[in-house]
């Protein structure tokens, strides 16, 4: 557990010879890190907290990669055909119409929250956890109606024409 204070207090920051303005201190045995008194100014607090944030961050990146790295696309395909198998097709349209109006409510929620300034990441991570069910039925609707590629490229070529994009 790492615990951050305000202190009032103290000789000198660690890292430079400024007025320390906050005391970190840590003991996490889970991570077999060794106890731990810091005293830094508030440059160098702020220093440490980005890149602690840049190193979870990280961390996270490579956890979701590995865990994407696992899901095959064969696997994919079995858990796609085992749910229109097991549920059947009607169920799973009607799903599929759930799940794209629960898009469309994030994407007017987020909107909302943009034009009243209270836009935060809360409202990204809905979006994207809805776009991912979406994006899972739509998967589940090719495997109903058949594969919809000629049609996709179709509709992208129209939109290159449509912006004048060259070739």
């Amino acid at each position: 557990m790492i615990i951050v204070r305000k202190i009032r207090n103290g000789f000198r920051c660690d890292m430079c010879f400024a007025k320390p303005e906050y005391e970190i201190c840590g003991d996490d045995r889970y991570a077999e890190l060794p106890a731990f008194t810091l005293h830094l100014c508030k440059g160098h607090a702020e220093q440490l907290a980005k890149s602690i944030v840049a190193g979870l961050l990280h961390e996270k990146n490579e956890r979701e990669e590995k865990k994407m790295a696992e899901m095959t696309q064969e696997r994919e395909a079995k858990i796609l055909q085992d749910a229109v198998d097991t549920y059947g097709t009607d169920s799973q349209i009607g799903v599929s119409i759930e799940e794209m109006s629960e898009l469309t409510h994030a994407l007017s929620r987020y909107q909302r929250a943009k034009r009243e300034g209270k836009l935060d990441e809360l409202h990204v991570r809905d979006i994207l956890l809805e776009m991912a069910d979406v994006q899972i039925m739509l998967n589940q609707l090719r495997l109903i109606f058949g594969d919809d590629v000629e049609e996709e490229i179709f509709k992208l070529e129209r939109l290159e024409r449509r912006l004048a994009l060259p070739r």
